[in-house]
């Protein structure tokens, strides 16, 4: 499958997600009230050296935006806010502390989001904010109890080449790596 529409996959399934834990919390962890519109945080690489992914934020905006003129959820409408880490830890953090000042219920955080966990999820978790759709990459994505992941995360794939590869008689592997952060901490 394309990378393109596994993403689009993704987050259409953590939007999807998203609306039954909002729908089902019925209310903001902020204490809105019943006209405030419930925030959703979507946090990414939308925008890198080698990376556009900006159709993946528009995807969570649309469906926002079928859910509002549906009514909302339970009356309140849903506001999307977009953050891009650019592939820098230093602004993932900034994106989860964003989160935090927006009062979001909940962060949808797509595939290309990986291995800033042990900076965003501290911050997140602190504010009682769920994260879904984060990759599991880094052992805080395992290990916080906010995060709700959607994919086992690139340790998991490998771990499942390797067992596969062990299993057909191979007996020495190797493997290329992107140069990025997410890659060097998979």
């Amino acid at each position: 499958m394309p990378l393109r529409r596994c993403l689009k996959l993704c987050v259409a399934a953590a939007s999807a997600v998203v609306l039954m834990v909002v729908s089902a919390c019925g209310s903001s962890s902020s204490g809105g009230g019943a006209n405030d519109p419930i925030v959703v945080m979507v946090m990414g690489t939308f925008q890198a050296p080698g990376t556009d992914m900006r159709d993946a934020s528009a995807a969570v905006q649309a469906k926002a935006a079928v859910v509002n003129a549906a009514g909302g959820i339970k009356g309140r409408q849903l506001k999307v806010e977009v953050c891009d880490d650019q592939e820098n830890p230093n602004q993932a953090t900034t994106c989860a502390r964003n989160a935090v000042s927006e009062h979001a219920t909940v962060v949808i955080s797509s595939t290309q989001s990986t291995g800033f966990g042990a900076q965003t999820l501290p911050v997140l978790q602190a504010a009682k904010i769920p994260v879904v759709g984060e990759p599991a990459v880094v052992p805080t994505d395992w290990t916080s109890q906010n995060v709700f992941p959607l994919d086992p995360g690139e340790p998991a794939q490998y771990a499942g080449v390797a067992l596969a590869l062990k299993g057909s008689g191979c007996v020495k592997v190797g493997s290329v790596q992107l140069p990025v952060s997410s890659a060097v901490a998979a």
